[in-house]
């Protein structure tokens, strides 16, 4: 009962801790988006990409083949424009596994809101990964 009651508490808490539903879901979006790279979930990482299409061509999926994701650190985040425009930069490390090498690529994100589909948006690409 007391577990029950404190995890109510927590998550009361939590949830009032954003000023608008806007923040709790760009909290929410960074989060899974996070979780998707981590995963190498490309296919679904995509789909926070403005102007993505609804799913990886064969020749993205292809570059994503043979990439393990070891690490992904925030290393910068900036909000703008009142809040409707945050801009992170990301290190991101990953493993070439034909060659056993660890790499480390550095991502420039900029997450728009949109107001009509009250959802945040990545402006770019995907990440691009070297490999040998």
């Amino acid at each position: 009962m007391r577990l029950l009651l404190l995890t109510l508490i927590l998550s009361l808490t939590t949830a009032c801790g954003y000023k608008n539903p806007r923040d709790a879901k760009l909290t929410d979006q960074l989060m899974t988006y996070h979780r998707m790279v981590r995963g190498n979930s490309f296919d679904q990482a995509a789909l926070y990409y403005h102007l993505s299409p609804t799913h990886l061509t064969t020749e993205q999926r292809d570059a994503f083949d043979g990439i393990r994701i070891t690490g992904y650190d925030v290393l910068v985040r900036n909000s703008e424009d009142n809040g409707n425009k945050l801009k992170q930069v990301v290190k991101i490390r990953y493993v070439d596994e034909g060659t056993q090498k660890e790499h480390s690529l550095t991502d420039e994100q900029t997450w728009l809101w949109n107001k009509e589909n009250k959802r945040w948006y990545l402006d770019g690409e995907l990440p691009q990964f070297v490999t040998e």
